[in-house]
């Protein structure tokens, strides 16, 4: 175990260097606005080696998809930004990421990944023993672990005076006046309401509040003001939609996929009023249905651990595995419409389990055919109809008259298994044996 005093000059000396490539990358970025250029937010973090699709597993108590573990999002996305926070304890930490720092560690090293440090930037005497690798690594081996501070650095850096100005105004205008919406979201969200929260909230809508500035959503920022001198709880609730579908894409995505809960999408109605057309100025916004897309990862085994190296293997089609997943998804649409039409009313997770027992059935039955094929040998479609029932039209229609070796009945078996099934069931089924079959 490390002694305070090394722990501290190992994090001073982490915090000493990336003050020094900020201040070196402030000072190329200016050259690239002299020179004519654009500069976006990726400029401020050379560090990434972006492959799209890419998205971002953020650190954001006002999101939904805050609890999501990296592992549920590694199929799904050639590259993941995850912005890490030192919670107190490891198991805290390994609850909200899902994966130990080893694991982090060696994601990164097969560029799956890119991290990005929340906080502390300085020696905080909190911190816990199993964090300290992440700082080790930074000045002693080759990672590269940039900081969240990089982003505001990048707000001024557009935003200038104004970005700075409205940081402050958000204290005006926000600051013990949203007690309201702050004890009805923690309520919500089974938040523990401390001090603590409440200055995060704050401190959200502030920062919300002035990068709608910094990047040039004068307007509606000038709104959101107004607004807020009349009703600074209703000022704050649609400065977190603009901040949520604007602002974060941009920012805490990294202009990559942002990824919502479908549970914060705001309405048709709402979005109409707010000036704000989803489909026009979301198109790098993405529903992400977490515990569908947790469920066909399990049941494909398309994230495993090695257990000798401490690492995961990920499966590596991400297009692949995105197609699997709308499949899924939309297998379940079709399940929840269809039982609320029986008048069968059940939650989500029971329709999820409902949509593999298909899928599951599909294989099943395929096994069962082919016992059937296989035993008969030569045999008669029509006569064959009499074994399984409601197939002979279809079995005419596959093979003529003969199904006789197991070269035929394989597949002519996964054929009459998928009969009746729906294209998208089948989809995911096909999906998962190809994985198996890998």
């Amino acid at each position: 175990m490390k002694q305070n005093c090394e722990i501290k000059d190992l994090v001073n000396e982490y915090a000493a260097r990336e003050r020094e490539t900020c201040n070196q990358i402030i000072d190329r970025n200016i050259k690239k606005v002299e020179r004519g250029g654009q500069v976006s937010i990726l400029d401020f973090y050379p560090e990434f080696d972006l492959e799209h699709p890419y998205t971002s597993k953020r650190f954001d108590p006002f999101s939904r998809l805050q609890n999501v573990p990296v592992w549920a999002l590694l199929p799904y996305y050639a590259n993941i930004i995850v912005h890490i926070h030192p919670y107190l304890s490891e198991r805290e930490f390994k609850k909200i990421y899902g994966v130990n720092i080893d694991q982090l560690l060696n994601l990164q090293d097969d560029k799956k990944i890119s991290l990005v440090l929340e906080a502390p930037f300085n020696y905080d005497e909190n911190i816990s023993d199993y964090f300290i690798p992440l700082y080790e690594e930074n000045v002693h081996g080759k990672l590269k672990l940039p900081t969240f501070s990089r982003i505001g650095a990048f707000g001024y850096f557009v935003g200038g005076q104004v970005y700075e100005d409205a940081f402050e105004d958000g204290w005006d205008l926000f600051e013990n006046k949203l007690d309201d919406v702050i004890s009805y979201l923690c309520k919500a969200d089974n938040i523990r309401q401390t001090g603590d929260v409440q200055e995060d909230f704050v401190e959200n809508a502030r920062l919300s509040y002035a990068n709608l500035k910094g990047l040039g959503f004068h307007q509606i920022a000038d709104d959101i003001k107004t607004l807020a001198t009349l009703n600074p709880v209703s000022a704050y609730c649609r400065l977190s939609v603009y901040s949520q579908f604007l602002i974060k894409p941009r920012i805490g995505s990294f202009d990559g996929i942002h990824l919502v809960d479908k549970e914060e999408l705001p309405t048709d109605k709402y979005c109409e009023e707010l000036g704000l057309n989803w489909n026009a100025t979301n198109t790098e916004c993405e529903v992400y249905p977490a515990e569908v897309g947790k469920s066909l990862i399990k049941n494909a085994k398309l994230v495993t651990s090695n257990n000798l190296e401490n690492a995961l293997d990920v499966y590596p089609d991400f297009e692949k595995a995105r197609n699997a997943l709308k499949n899924l998804e939309t297998a379940l649409e079709q399940k929840i419409g269809d039982l609320e039409k029986r008048d069968q009313i059940i939650d989500k997770k029971t329709a999820l389990e409902e949509v593999w027992k298909d899928v599951n059935t599909i294989e099943k039955n395929k096994r069962n055919v082919k016992t059937i094929l296989v035993t008969l040998g030569v045999v008669d479609a029509t006569m064959l109809g009499g074994y399984l029932g409601g197939f002979p039209g279809i079995l005419a229609g596959l093979v003529g008259s003969l199904a006789s070796s197991d070269v035929v009945a394989g597949p002519l078996s996964e054929k009459i298994a998928k009969f009746g099934k729906s294209n998208h069931i089948v989809e995911v089924f096909d999906f998962v044996r190809d994985v198996k079959q890998e």
